[in-house]
């Protein structure tokens, strides 16, 4: 709930989030597992019940924010809702990153949705703090001046390769390098599967 009780916290991560996101689908599983098939491609088999089961939402965030459309309003995000409303964010819950329940009163919480199931506790306990330090990030941005001010320029840069971006995510994310090999190792694993190929297609934000 500290990401959706604050404004400010809340815009940062969802303006960061199209930056993000398709590193996140990459670094939420264990080594050498890549995320399953059903998370991002619609099934072509009619019979089944769930077509995509946690989806990107990185291109539509992000054509949001291109056309200055993202509202975060302080009053139960009464403008932010209409908005996730209108552009289909939540339909049916079925994103990588659920917003259903913003505007809650008795939630009020987003939900990471993309991992594949385990029962690792590691693998489990390391995706939680990926999560968590994603939060902590868009906090620290309101909170501290000048909060990691160069990692971020760098982060943001769209001249790098993804290699070069992934790398800048981790360090904007984390300040010990065994935390940082552990993410890099599960993304250097996994960035070549065929599921990621023509991610743009897929929902996520282009160029990012």
């Amino acid at each position: 709930k500290l990401l959706t009780e604050n404004p400010k916290i809340m815009r940062n991560f969802m303006e960061l989030w199209p930056d993000m996101e398709e590193l996140v689908y990459k670094m939420c599983n264990d080594k050498n597992d890549p995320i399953r098939q059903s998370t991002i491609i619609r099934s072509k088999n009619p019979l089944r019940e769930f077509k995509r089961m946690a989806g990107p939402i990185g291109k539509k965030l992000q054509k949001q924010i291109n056309e200055g459309k993202l509202k975060i309003s302080p009053k139960k995000y009464g403008k932010f809702r209409s908005v996730v409303d209108k552009f289909k964010l939540d339909r049916k819950r079925y994103n990588g990153l659920n917003l259903t329940n913003i505007g809650n009163p008795n939630k009020n919480t987003i939900e990471f949705r993309m991992a594949n199931g385990t029962l690792n506790p590691e693998v489990v306990k390391q995706n939680v703090y990926l999560y968590a330090s994603i939060i902590k990030l868009s906090r620290n941005l309101v909170q501290k001046e000048r909060y990691k001010t160069e990692e971020l320029k760098q982060f943001r840069r769209t001249d790098i390769t993804e290699d070069e971006k992934a790398k800048a995510f981790v360090d904007l994310l984390f300040d010990n390098e065994e935390d940082k090999k552990i993410f890099i190792d599960r993304y250097e694993s996994v960035k070549g599967a065929k599921i990621f190929r023509n991610a743009d297609k897929k929902g996520f934000a282009s160029n990012k």
